[in-house]
């Protein structure tokens, strides 16, 4: 084996496994933000269940919206900074926008995240029928 052939060799070999190199490094930017949007994804659908159901079991007098705070009996939800809290404790961070909309019967809760690295947001709406 000659000198040249060894330095060919060594050559292929380097740019082989810099690709390989650089496809790992891709794949694993690409799981971390993924599983960044599906964590976000995930506590804004707990946000809306653990509302709804609560909205579900309290008779519509006992709920009111004002200035985008909700108040279901004697507990409270708002959005405070980039967190939506449920009376003192974070029930979702990175919440961009919460919106309450009260009209007549029916009540329209909007909960959006922040933009993610890769310019996501995630934004899950629902419309309840409040009983009375």
């Amino acid at each position: 084996m000659t000198l040249v052939e060894l330095l060919t060799t060594i050559t292929l070999l380097s740019i082989v496994l810099a690709l390989i190199g650089s496809i790992h490094l891709f794949s694993q930017k690409q799981f971390i933000h993924q599983s960044e949007q599906v964590n976000q994804q995930s506590e804004i659908r707990n946000a809306i269940t653990e509302i709804s159901r609560q909205i579900r079991t309290t008779p519509s007098d006992q709920i009111s919206v004002s200035e985008n705070t909700l108040k279901i009996d004697d507990i409270e939800y708002r959005l405070e900074g980039n967190q939506l809290l449920k009376n003192r404790s974070v029930l979702a961070e990175n919440i961009a926008r919460f919106s309450i909309s009260l009209d007549g019967s029916k009540l329209k809760i909007n909960i959006e995240s922040e933009q993610t690295i890769l310019k996501d947001i995630t934004a899950l709406e629902t419309t309840l029928t409040l009983r009375e």
